[in-house]
């Protein structure tokens, strides 16, 4: 039996409470750094995982026992919005418990996602990866070798401070 499953509305504590130990890790989820509060793990939340429950896009949760140990989500919305060439997921997002690192949960939700999303006709996906998170870079590069995909970098961002 897998312990991975779909998430909604009713896991919503479970995910804030996720977030925010990811938030209190300094975990690499956004460019700038998120305070340790309860407060921006909702936000986090509400701005990035919400929606993707409300808009019934693909979202996976890995549990043991009752505890929800990581997730990942991604959104398939621009297939329905503009007129694409090729059908794409934005946004792979994938998050663990850092007590549970290590033991290919990461790996396995990423490896879940990819295959959902292939098997509901999507061709491609973009994703980021923060450039100092080198375990999940490197998680990245495993599974992309071991399913001998091809990957491009199609963009890069940069932090500029105003502080000159």
């Amino acid at each position: 039996m897998s312990n991975i499953h779909n998430l909604d509305f009713q896991h919503e504590e479970k995910i804030i409470q996720l977030l925010k130990s990811c938030i209190d890790n300094n975990d690499s989820l956004f460019i700038g750094k998120l305070k340790a509060t309860k407060k921006n793990a909702y936000r986090l939340y509400k701005t990035e995982i919400f929606p993707i429950i409300f808009e019934d896009q693909p979202i996976f949760g890995y549990s043991l026992k009752e505890k929800l140990i990581g997730l990942t989500c991604a959104s398939t919305k621009p297939n329905e919005v503009y007129d694409l060439k090729e059908s794409i997921a934005l946004g792979v997002l994938t998050v663990v418990d850092k007590n549970y690192r290590r033991q290919n949960v990461g790996t396995e939700l990423r490896i879940f996602m990819a295959n959902f999303l292939k098997d509901i006709g999507i061709n491609k996906f973009i994703y980021e990866i923060h450039s100092q998170n080198e375990a999940s870079i490197k998680n990245s590069k495993k599974i992309i070798e071991k399913h001998k995909a091809q990957t491009n970098l199609i963009s890069t961002k940069h932090e500029a401070s105003l502080n000159v």
